[in-house]
């Protein structure tokens, strides 16, 4: 018995058989169409039914959990909210394409709720209480309070931390407001941001058709002058949405995830250095770590979702 956990991403699908919260199989998809996630659909089926077979013929799928990037109403499988990628996907009867396939409990998710729920699987000390927040072509949020995910009256709460609006004087969002975190530091921001800085041309990152987050941390290392000027704007944008974070749910745990923490020690020390000197926190503390298994915990968080399900069936 075992349950799949699917993760959606605009460029890969990750796919993984999950038996007691750990990962016994995994595969990874390249994006037929990110604007159409119905075309994705016969990819993911035929994925599955081949990574259960490679593993056991006689392995029985109970559950399938699937993480998107978007509101996601948790309790009805509903998307409660529209997207840029995939936006076809509202619309899909998903309850009844796994019933149809697998004969099998569906759980849908947001994507960085189904990360933390997975990422809380590797701590050795069991906490109840843990923010976590993924920095790359966006800013993703998901918040652990008193042992349960945070999910509010709406079914969002916690997962905005990318659209407080930290400059009330700065740029659009692709959310329609103003001056939100991922408008000011983000992967999707970064080519408007650059291009309106004098120094753009003479900077290595005109050579890049589509610079991200990590293409700009680069250029800041080797020295590239607007590269190092735009690092540290985002580096501080980025301590003040987490200090929000945590002063809005004080969490135990801080964790920070996203492709452009790998190898982020540097990142993790400035972080716990400005929270521990913010004025609020200083008496109390707030532990900031880096995830343990970015590429995986949102699969594994999803089959966890779905497994909680079936159980209560």
């Amino acid at each position: 018995m075992a349950f799949v956990g699917i993760d959606i991403g605009g460029t890969r699908i990750k796919l993984g058989l999950v038996k007691d919260a750990e990962l016994i199989g995994s595969s990874v998809i390249e994006v037929v169409d990110n604007q159409s996630l119905a075309a994705n659909l016969p990819l993911i089926l035929k994925q599955i039914i081949d990574l259960k077979n490679t593993l056991s013929t006689t392995l029985t799928i109970e559950g399938i959990g699937m993480a998107l990037p978007c509101l996601v109403d948790h309790k009805s499988n509903k998307i409660i909210s529209d997207y840029v990628k995939y936006p076809d996907a509202k619309s899909l009867d998903l309850t009844a394409w796994c019933k149809n396939n697998f004969k099998a409990d569906f759980s849908l998710e947001n994507d960085a709720r189904a990360a933390l729920i997975g990422e809380i699987q590797s701590f050795s000390k069991k906490t109840n209480d843990a923010v976590m927040v993924t920095f790359g072509t966006g800013v993703g949020t998901a918040v652990l309070s008193n042992g349960h995910i945070l999910r509010g009256f709406n079914q969002f709460a916690g997962n905005l931390g990318g659209h407080q609006t930290i400059d009330f004087f700065g740029e659009p969002c692709n959310c329609g407001d103003i001056g939100c975190a991922e408008s000011v530091a983000s992967g999707w921001s970064l080519s408007g941001m650059l291009k309106k800085e004098k120094s753009y041309e003479e900077s290595s990152l005109s050579n890049i058709e589509n610079p991200q987050i990590k293409d700009l941390f680069e250029a800041a290392a080797v020295g590239d002058l607007l590269a190092k000027l735009l690092y540290q704007k985002i580096l501080l944008a980025w301590a003040y949405t987490l200090k929000n974070m945590v002063y809005a749910f004080d969490p135990e745990y801080l964790i920070l995830g996203g492709g452009v923490m790998v190898n982020g020690e540097n990142l993790r020390k400035y972080f716990q250095d400005f929270l521990n000197n913010a004025g609020w926190l200083s008496p109390f503390g707030v532990k900031v770590v880096l995830a343990k298994n970015p590429d995986w915990a949102g699969v594994i968080g999803a089959a966890i979702l779905t497994q909680e399900k079936a159980e209560r069936h």
